[in-house]
């Protein structure tokens, strides 16, 4: 429908019946009031309403009744035309006597350039030589030339008419020099303004069937019209006509429908990042990506693709950490970013998606912005958390949001498809496997070693036409010297020994089980003598999953750290030397218990008794509303049954319902 007008643009009438609108002959408009009224029916305009909720169709006030029409629910072309022939009614209005409507126009200047703007070259190129050529007769005018004497030399010598340039200096007369192209620029149409009539059932049933995902063929559409316009009389043209009237729909509209929501997106301009406003390890980005080589890993019964995480630095480009795994996991991720940790420092920023392996609560727990998983209060920081790092979230498999997947491309190219890796490359989909498919697994230590050294390479290739290399840096230069600059002004972040061994362990919310307060994790137990103040609370636990036997570090929950828990070594059954040190350990806690409970338990009984306050009855209440007791008639309590007597009765019963039973059976 029609854009909004300004209210320069405004129209004195914009409420029109059928029968006005037939009358009027608008393009994009049926000729006939029934033929509009139909046109209404099927896009509902007596149901539309503008941005601000008010019905842009209204009951027609006076004799006869029926529906007035806003102007703006009219095709694009209609409204132009409305709004048009309005404007040249008023110039003609305000035009001295003895002048045409259009001859002076300065106040739609604007307008008029406009519209010579939206014209072709070749109507332009004309409107150039009809200058010219107007030109050309002042020039001779002023050389002493009468005015018709010019006028008849110049037609001769461009082979027109002198009337023709009389006309052409009518309709630029009163104007600006600058608007005389486009006064003079041809107005034609010629056959492409020309609309072949079509049945508007025949068009919408067209649009119907080829405005579809499955993306039928044109022709096949076509058949279907053809054959239903046969049918029922609709007026329908030549296939090459209809063909360029659907191709002149509006493109996204025709992507939207033919080729999904994904494809509409594309065709919007991307947004464009600049981060050559960053430093190097201001932020990084990363994200896993799953080779396309069978690759013999450790605890695969058969050859699998490996995956890849890769944590890379948004200012620079350069990938910084990288760790390999069966499947993309949070402990990829945790070794990754301590590799980041260990020889660079700590990010301010990491740029993740919402895959469960970033979302981990041992990633980014305690991250406000983390929509994964349920977020309890007494949830435990996460790594990235813990270090203060702050996470923002991306949409997934979105190269613009997360430049390291344009990365892989690279990769794809250095590492998979590399001659030490042929036979063991699978292609990037089952349609795309090599001839030699299946017939290599590879070694993983020679993958890894592969894989390092095409990360290096990626790395070190100078040349890179990025905002931060110039087309002549390499990935690591560009990082070296941010990275340089950054250590002589604001500083590194660099965390201590410690803190790098935190990074290396997993934490847990465990509870300190009954009732000694013991915590399992990974089938061992962890107890130390101190845990027994801490029973069905919940503790930290942090420990390194590779080295379970080292021991745990054990946190309170708002986090201090309450000590080191070594693993409780399981014995023999029949062990009579562990059982007898165990007894002793057990003794000496007892003991020492009983010491710490003599000192804490505070006054004896004696004492005690002697300090309680003695507490009288209280008065027994006064009744205010009294009911009696009765002893006879029907409300008289009742003496409860005789248990024996009924116990009997039962008996009784039993035995009759048994000899009614034994008579049956004797019965022929």
């Amino acid at each position: 429908m029609t854009a909004r007008l300004t209210s320069s643009t405004a129209l004195s009438k914009v409420w029109h019946t059928a029968a006005e609108l037939a009358a009027l002959r608008l393009p994009g408009l049926p000729s006939s009031k029934k033929r509009i009224i139909e046109l209404a029916k099927r896009q509902a305009w007596q149901e539309r309403r503008n941005l601000d909720d008010a019905p842009l169709a209204r009951r027609r006030q006076g004799r006869g009744g029926g529906w007035e029409y806003h102007y703006t629910l009219l095709p694009d072309a209609a409204a132009a035309k409305l709004v048009h022939d309005e404007r040249t009614a008023k110039l003609a209005a305000a035009a001295p006597a003895g002048e045409s409507a259009g001859a002076g126009r300065p106040s739609a200047s604007w307008e008029l350039q406009d519209w010579y703007r939206r014209q072709p070259e070749t109507k332009k190129r004309e409107a150039r030589r009809r200058v010219a050529i107007l030109e050309a007769v002042e020039t001779l005018h002023r050389t002493g030339l009468t005015k018709n004497h010019a006028v008849a030399e110049v037609a001769k010598q461009e082979g027109i008419g002198g009337s023709t340039i009389y006309q052409w200096q009518r309709l630029v007369r009163g104007l600006d020099r600058l608007d005389r192209e486009a006064a003079l620029c041809p107005r034609h149409k010629g056959k492409a303004g020309q609309t072949v009539e079509c049945s508007p059932e025949a068009w919408e049933m067209l649009k119907g069937l080829w405005l579809i995902n499955s993306q039928p063929p044109f022709e096949e559409c076509y058949r279907e019209v053809q054959a239903a316009a046969q049918q029922h009389g609709w007026t329908l043209p030549h296939p090459r006509t209809m063909r360029r009237r659907i191709e002149a729909l509006w493109p996204p509209l025709v992507t939207y429908c033919r080729q999904g929501a994904d494809a509409l997106r594309a065709m919007y301009q991307p947004q464009i990042r600049d981060r050559s406003q960053l430093r190097a390890l201001e932020a990084v980005n990363a994200d896993f990506h799953t080779f396309d080589i069978t690759v013999a890993m450790p605890g695969a019964e058969q050859g699998a693709r490996p995956s890849l995480i890769v944590i890379q630095d948004l200012y620079s480009n350069k990938i910084l950490a990288w760790r390999v795994d069966l499947n993309p996991s949070a402990a990829a991720v945790r070794l990754a970013f301590h590799d980041v940790f260990r020889d660079f420092g700590v990010p301010e920023t990491a740029v993740l998606d919402n895959g469960r392996e970033f979302a981990s609560k041992l990633i980014t727990g305690g991250q406000k912005t983390r929509y994964r998983n349920k977020i309890k209060p007494e949830e435990l920081e996460g790594l990235l958390t813990g270090f203060g790092m702050t996470v923002r979230w991306t949409t997934p498999c979105s190269g613009q949001s997360k430049p390291v997947e344009r990365g892989f491309g690279d990769l794809t190219n250095i590492v998979s498809k590399a001659k030490v890796f042929d036979g063991a490359y699978t292609g990037r989909s089952p349609q795309h496997k090599p001839a030699n498919y299946g017939s290599r697994v590879v070694d993983f230590e020679t993958f890894l070693k592969f894989v390092a050294r095409g990360i290096a390479s990626y790395n070190a290739r100078e040349g890179r036409r990025t905002p931060v290399c110039g087309g002549v840096k390499s990935f690591d230069q560009a990082f070296a010297e941010s990275y340089a600059r950054q250590e002589n002004s604001i500083g590194i972040r660099k965390p201590a020994a410690e803190q790098l061994t935190r990074a290396l362990m997993t934490a847990e919310l465990l509870t300190a089980r009954k009732p000694s307060g013991a915590v399992h994790v990974l089938g061992n137990v962890y107890w130390a003598e101190w845990m027994t103040g801490f029973v069905g609370k919940k503790l930290t636990v942090r420990y390194d999953p590779d080295d379970a036997q080292g021991g745990i570090e054990v946190y309170r929950h708002d986090g201090v750290f309450l000590g080191h828990v070594e693993v409780w070594e399981r014995t023999g059954f029949l062990d009579q030397e562990k059982a007898r040190e165990h007894g002793r350990k057990r003794r000496s806690y007892q003991k020492k218990q009983s010491e710490i409970a003599e000192l804490e338990r505070g006054m004896a009984v004696e004492e005690v008794l002697e300090h309680l306050v003695e507490l009288d009855p209280p008065p027994a209440p006064d009744a205010k509303v009294v009911r009696p007791v009765r002893t006879r008639g029907a409300l008289a309590l009742q003496p409860a049954a005789n248990s024996e007597a009924i116990e009997e009765m039962d008996r009784n019963l039993s035995a009759s319902i048994a000899e009614l039973a034994a008579f049956r059976r004797q019965q022929p």
